[in-house]
């Protein structure tokens, strides 16, 4: 069965319109507390990174390391956190969906099989996805080196052919694995083997499916960014604007990391509206993009989305 791009995008939508506050019920409290750690994480990871920064290209060795320590420190309670919250954000978007269970409490937060194996899909993922990205990298820069031997131009013509198939493979890739957790969360399993078998066959229409997702995705995190984040949006055209000059990057740089602190800053003017619009963003970002995939694994599964 060839996978219907455009019954499903308008499933996703009448969905997303259907269960709003059902969705929100579900989101809420895992996304709270993803900014709140966030929050109290955020500005001292900054801090070290823009003091690491501001060493410049040839840091002293000692005081490098003495900043690196508490930065890797952060690092880490970050990676933690989304370990635990963000598989919690995707079960708790998916359960009705593609199992049809209700939520009763008003609110989710639970850590358990479900959790389990998509936070093990989701390294599966990283993992894979940087093999194959290794693998096309290696064989660019060997094509390009062989082709330079023979003619310059024929070297700039193989970069740009193993490019688009590289794109054209990772797009591809990405499609097969597209519907990994709604498929653990339905098979109780990791899920990547039944979202390859299931959509076999389906790679084209699946990418032209997550293009139209793509643009409800991005035209939201417009509207996001340039509410919240102008100033930050102004200094990234600083960094745009510096080019190749190291001294205009560095200092582009260390403006755009002061940006960002100033919007962890809680003594500042844009803090609480900054947190506030983060968390609705988290929560709309967390419900279309896990809509999409359940609705996509189940037309695959010749399954209607659930009412």
């Amino acid at each position: 069965m060839k996978f219907p791009v455009f019954k499903a995008f308008s499933a996703t939508l009448a969905y997303l319109a259907q269960h709003a506050a059902a969705l929100a019920t579900a989101l809420w409290l895992p996304a709270l507390l993803l900014m709140a750690g966030t929050a109290a994480i955020m500005p001292q990871y900054i801090d070290r990174v823009i003091s690491i920064s501001a060493l410049g290209a040839h840091p002293d060795p000692a005081e490098a390391a003495a900043l690196l320590g508490p930065m890797f420190k952060s690092v880490g309670l970050l990676l933690l956190m989304g370990a635990v919250l963000y598989p919690m954000l995707i079960v708790a978007s998916l359960r009705h969906l593609v199992r049809g269970d209700p939520l009763k409490a008003p609110f989710y937060l639970a850590f358990g099989g479900d959790e389990l194996r998509v936070l093990g899909a989701y390294a599966l993922i990283i993992i894979l996805t940087m093999v194959v990205y290794l693998v096309f990298a290696l064989a660019f820069a060997a094509l390009a080196a062989v082709l330079a031997l023979i003619s310059p131009a024929l070297a700039g013509f193989g970069a740009l052919g193993v490019g688009l198939f590289g794109l054209v493979a990772m797009l591809w890739f990405m499609a097969r694995i597209s519907v990994t957790f709604p498929a653990a969360i339905a098979t109780r399993s990791i899920g990547l083997a039944q979202s390859w078998r299931a959509t076999k066959g389906n790679a084209a229409p699946l990418v032209f499916f997550w293009i139209l997702i793509g643009v409800i995705i991005v035209v939201i995190g417009i509207v996001y960014a340039a509410t919240l984040m102008p100033g930050l949006l102004a200094v990234y055209g600083d960094l745009f604007a510096a080019g190749a000059d190291p001294a205009a990057q560095q200092d582009a740089s260390i403006r755009l990391l002061q940006a960002q602190r100033d919007l962890y800053d809680i003594k500042s003017s844009a803090f609480w509206p900054f947190i506030i619009g983060t968390f609705a963003y988290t929560i709309v970002m967390m419900a279309v993009i896990n809509t999409a995939s359940g609705t996509a694994w189940r037309y695959l599964t010749d399954r209607s989305p659930a009412a």
